[in-house]
């Protein structure tokens, strides 16, 4: 390391090092800590001793809190497992004694001068808002002129990547030095004012100024409003999903033309408050590359790495007739428009059309040079794109098979392709972590790449064409504005790859597959045109109501107040009869503010879906999988009967072979406290007391 200190000294970057072993101590953790706060980068050597080390973890989560940019190099190898989250979920640089020490140090070189203008104003920023925070938050301290104008517009910049985060007291900072901007203008404008007897002249000067102030006050609320959505991120990460709500009622009522707060708040309200899968998993023997909705959205049809494409009922996940098998791999299965042949992609370099009742095949293969990775039907049913490793994406007959036009052509493998809903456009995605869109007819591109942070591997318009949905290797499914680009909403999380997302007909939900053996549903209700300025402030009070709590702002401090279960109640009710028509008449939003506030008991799972929470933990535990026990337990924590299965799935989980010791003694755990926590609950159930004497005796017989 001494070296690498050497090196990038005669390259012109200074690096303050923890050469030394330092005892934990008030005195050395300050000195540690405002280093890392002043410092741009946080690089830290990755060896078995430091990730060991209790002082290095106490470094890494302090950069990580100040969203540091973090640049983890590896000099002796590390177990992947044991590496702090915040290190193992970023690109390694290796230095160890067996790779280029040059070409490495170029690469690091290359990480540290990346986006820097970015991180010298986040280290400037952080620096002067600790240094405000520790004198008491008090004024003399707020930023001023152009030195709060660029503040603002850093604010702005971030969190519109990954890797731009604001941390929340830099936020604070920055509304906080506009509020207290805001004031100064307004003592400016109160003294012209008084000037007003004096001379006409300093009239028109008030005239300037009262319009200079209503422009600073627009801004303040404009700053305060993303700063409550940033707020509301930071908290939301922390699992303070109350406490996020609350600032984004804020964000809302500043400035409702902030997309972003609503965008963010249907999120929440979807995915979080009531987050869980609307069917079962439908299973295959393998990864599942694909899936996708039946134009009357009654069957999904899945593509497999186990060789086959399959067809399952859309409301119970169960299989309908038999797979459709090619010689390989499948990587994409669609339906027709009308939903009676089906078109497969697979490695083995063809495209094959299949009769959607009988599963057999239709026509004669449409063969590319490479492997095939997806292929679609246009909407009349009359064509067919294929996308294929030969970086490539083709227009064939879909009758005869046979190739119509020149290629679109892109740098690297082409993993999917699809028409709009017109017909006239073919979205792309590609291995070069883009989708892009092409005119249907000259294949030409037209806007800007949607930009993923690893390969693309579908993409897929809305039934409207105003929406595209794509699916990526950096565990997420996305949707994007049709015209612009521009990401919607956030991010719809797997625990591994996303092959696959497609939307349902009516455009509410979205089907994700992913190679953590699992599709899923969502809600995909997201904010469009038509809502109303009315409907977002009546976002904001569902998002209060939700979350028990609302903001106050007292001087310079904004304060969380906790709603009494009368105010709860009221609130609740109020926005119900504010949208007490049927659904018909309500807009996705409007639908889903009412689902929100509806009883839990006797609602849907879900705002779009016509299952029943009752017959939904129903279904869960005919299934009876520790994941979606798991989920039904986030649904309904005081289920029994939902308790004592979960305890009795983990009971048997605990003596399967293939169980790591530690997980099986947690397992023998939690099945113990959750089957006697069930009994509690109901005490009188036959089915709960079979299910925790079956696991008493599971116990007793490992014990003995």
């Amino acid at each position: 390391m001494r070296r690498l200190d050497e090196v990038l000294k005669r390259r012109d970057r200074e690096a303050w090092v923890d050469w030394e072993g330092i005892p934990p101590g008030d005195k050395w953790e300050k000195t540690i800590y405002g280093a890392i706060e002043a410092s741009h980068t946080f690089i830290f050597v990755l060896t078995p001793d430091s990730i060991a080390s209790e002082i290095c973890g106490k470094e890494i989560a302090h950069a990580a809190a100040n969203n540091k940019r973090l640049v983890p190099i590896v000099h002796r190898d590390v177990a992947a497992d044991r590496v702090p989250k915040s290190l193992g979920e970023l690109n390694w640089i290796f230095f160890r004694d067996s790779d280029d020490f040059e070409k490495a140090t170029d690469k690091l070189i290359g990480a540290l001068d990346t986006d820097l203008n970015w991180v010298r104003a986040h280290t400037r920023l952080l620096t002067r808002a600790i240094e405000w925070d520790a004198h008491g938050r008090n004024n003399s301290f707020v930023l001023r002129g152009e030195d709060l104008r660029s503040a603002e517009r850093w604010l702005a910049e971030a969190g519109a990547q990954k890797d731009r985060q604001p941390t929340a007291l830099q936020t604070e900072y920055i509304i906080a030095s506009r509020k207290a901007a805001a004031r100064r203008q307004r003592i400016t404008l109160g003294a012209v004012t008084f000037g007003f007897v004096v001379a006409i002249v300093l009239a028109i000067v008030a005239l300037f100024a009262e319009a200079k102030a209503k422009d600073q006050t627009k801004k303040t609320r404009e700053v305060a409003s993303r700063g409550n959505v940033s707020l509301a991120r930071y908290s939301e990460q922390s699992g303070k999903n109350a406490q996020a709500l609350a600032h984004l009622a804020q964000a809302l009522r500043l400035n409702p033309e902030n997309r972003d707060a609503p965008g963010f708040t249907t999120f929440m309200l979807t995915q979080l408050s009531w987050h869980a899968p609307l069917t079962g998993s439908m299973k295959h023997e393998n990864e599942v590359y694909s899936a996708q909705f039946s134009p009357d959205g009654q069957r999904v049809v899945t593509a497999s790495k186990d060789k086959t494409a399959r067809l399952w009922d859309g409301a119970s996940g169960k299989p309908l007739g038999e797979p459709m098998k090619h010689e390989n791999v499948v990587y994409s299965a669609q339906f027709s428009p009308d939903g009676q042949r089906v078109v497969t992609a697979s490695w083995d370099e063809t495209a094959r059309l299949w009769d959607s009742a009988s599963g057999k095949p239709l026509g004669e293969p449409m063969e590319h040079k490479g492997a095939v990775m997806s292929a679609q039907f246009s909407p009349d049913g009359q064509r067919v794109v294929t996308a294929s490793v030969d970086k490539t994406a083709r227009l064939w007959d879909g009758a005869s098979g046979k190739p119509l036009g020149e290629p679109m052509k892109h740098e690297n493998a082409v993993r999917s392709a699809q028409f709009s809903p017109d017909g006239q456009r073919v979205v792309t995605a590609s291995v070069d972590k883009t989708a892009r869109l092409w005119d249907g007819a000259s294949g030409k591109p037209l806007g800007e790449p949607m930009k993923h942070e690893g390969d693309v591997y579908s993409a897929q318009f809305s039934p409207d064409g105003l929406r595209v949905v794509t699916a990526s290797a950096d565990k997420t499914a996305r949707q994007w504005d049709g015209a612009s680009g521009k990401p919607l909403g956030e991010p719809m999380k797997h625990k591994g790859d996303v092959y696959s997302a497609q939307f349902s007909p009516d455009g509410l939900r979205v089907v994700t597959a992913s190679g953590d053996e699992t599709v899923r549903q969502w809600d995909a209700a997201i904010m469009m045109d038509k809502d109303t300025k009315e409907d977002i402030l009546l976002l904001a009070e569902v998002a209060e109501a939700l979350a028990g709590v609302t903001l106050e702002t007292i001087g310079q401090a904004e304060n969380l107040t906790v709603l009494t279960p009368e105010q709860v109640t009221a609130s609740r009710q109020k926005i119900a009869v504010k949208l007490s028509r049927p659904a018909s008449k309500l807009t996705p939003l409007q639908r889903l503010m009412e689902w929100s506030v509806s009883d839990r008991g006797s609602r849907t799972i879900s705002p779009f879906s016509q299952v029943t929470v009752s017959e939904w933990l129903e279904n869960t535990i005919k299934e009876g999988t520790i994941e979606s026990l798991r989920a039904a337990m986030q649904v309904d924590l005081a289920n029994p009967r939902v308790t004592a299965h979960l305890g009795r799935r983990l009971a048997d989980q605990a003596f399967e072979q293939s169980v790591d010791p530690d997980e099986a003694r947690r397992a023998r755990g939690e099945a113990d406290f959750l089957t006697s926590r069930a009994l509690k609950l109901a005490p009188d159930n036959d089915e709960v007391k079979k299910l925790r004497d079956e696991v008493v005796k599971l116990l007793e017989l490992k014990t003995n």
